[in-house]
């Protein structure tokens, strides 16, 4: 029966044969050069009882000619053709009904290449349609997506380099792309927001990963064997270096004022520091055992230091001393409690004085009556820290027995 529709079909074609060649519609994927192609041409899709839907092509199974295959009146005249859904991954529709194989799912898992189709071998006239994805290539007649064929990436016949994938028709390294990031369409900063680089497959901020410093695969150990981190690109020890301490783009001399060293990862002005005077870990103690300041960089004990006295730079010849006592800049040649050297105090006399780094009794002390510089004379003697002429040399004019009987500076008459 199925036999005597097809012939019925066929004929009732023939008939319409002049009708058909008055309306072509030139779709042919070939220019037609005989008849029967302008036949196909203008009733590309045709099945037994009617044209493909629009979205519908007709399929064959051409062993000689790929591209004329459902071009060639033949395949519609005989029956062998089907029309096949454009959206279907595989289709066998029933003559006549356009309905999709049930078996399509399972057949399709078991499709061989037949002539350019994928065809299911279970159903000889099914075939793999292809999608808006499918490009067909003449030389291996076979259908092939151009945007993730590795051996037809963008075109027929281009092949990507080895260890590269075909993403959206174009050779990507997936290891080092950062639009294609370990996958096709993955960015690198998926991975990480600020990653400028695709190291490996993953996204990589190459100024600050420490595995991955200034290059893929380029440790910050490179640059700084102690490198704890990646600054810019480079290997830094934020334990010492002075430009990144404790973090990156750190200075020492933003962190602290002064600061000259980084100790540990802090900034330390180390002309002060106790902990770290001169240098990171070397505490002022270390200058001298009895230090109780860090001054300029070494340790002083501002009690007795001439050039730190009571604190750093205070410099006792700068201040009219001559010695620190105590913390305190003192002129020992004119100071009671420190005559002569920190604490000398003069304490004997009836009033002890300190005249030129050495205890005198100013009040009895003619040399220095009542005052260091207060010199009584030669015929004077100083008594209650005044000056006085003796009655004696009152009956002398020249002065002679006065000067040669009174000892000028213990002031006791040693004739009279």
């Amino acid at each position: 029966m199925i036999t005597s529709f097809l012939v019925s079909i066929a004929a009732g074609f023939i008939a319409v044969d002049a009708v058909v060649v008055k309306e072509k519609r030139q779709t042919a994927v070939v220019p037609p050069t005989t008849k029967a192609a302008i036949y196909a041409q203008n009733y590309r899709g045709f099945q037994i009882g009617g044209t493909c839907k629009a979205d519908w092509v007709y399929a064959c199974s051409d062993t000689n000619n790929v591209i004329r295959c459902g071009n060639d009146l033949k395949w519609i005249l005989d029956g062998s053709g089907d029309c096949i859904s454009k959206k279907q991954i595989c289709g066998y529709p029933a003559l006549g009904s356009g309905v999709a194989n049930p078996y399509c799912v399972d057949a399709c898992k078991a499709l061989t290449v037949f002539s350019g189709y994928l065809q299911n071998p279970s159903f000889p006239r099914a075939i793999c349609s292809t999608d808006s994805n499918q490009n067909y290539c003449y030389d291996t007649k076979k259908w092939v997506n151009f945007s993730n064929d590795t051996s037809n990436c963008g075109g027929c016949g281009k092949i990507v380099p080895s260890g590269d994938t075909c993403c959206s028709g174009i050779a990507r390294n997936l290891q080092n792309d950062v639009a294609n990031c370990g996958a096709c369409g993955r960015l690198a900063v998926y991975d990480n927001h600020s990653a400028n680089t695709c190291c490996n497959g993953r996204g990589i901020d190459i100024q600050n990963d420490k595995d991955h410093c200034g290059a893929c695969n380029r440790p910050a150990s490179l640059d700084n064997l102690n490198a704890d981190k990646c600054c810019g690109g480079r290997g830094k020890n934020t334990r010492n270096d002075t430009d990144h301490c404790g973090d990156c783009f750190k200075s020492v001399a933003l962190q602290t004022p002064g600061g000259d060293m980084c100790c540990s990862g802090v900034a330390i002005n180390t002309q002060n520091d106790t902990a770290n005077c001169g240098e990171c870990g070397k505490s002022m103690t270390q200058w001298r055992s009895d230090a109780d300041m860090c001054c300029s960089g070494q340790g002083a004990n501002t009690k007795t230091d001439s050039n730190n006295c009571g604190g750093c730079g205070n410099e006792v010849g700068a201040k009219g001393g001559d010695k620190c006592c105590n913390g305190n800049i003192i002129n020992t040649k004119e100071n009671s409690s420190h005559c002569g050297g920190c604490d000398q105090k003069c304490t004997s006399g009836g009033s002890p004085g300190c005249c030129g780094g050495k205890c005198k009794d100013l009040s009895v002390n003619s040399k220095h009556c009542g005052k260091c510089d207060v010199d009584c004379g030669e015929e004077q003697y100083c008594l209650s820290s005044l000056c006085h002429q003796p009655a004696s040399c009152k009956e002398f004019k020249d002065g002679n027995v006065c000067s040669n009987s009174v000892d000028k500076d213990t002031n006791v008459f040693s004739e009279l």
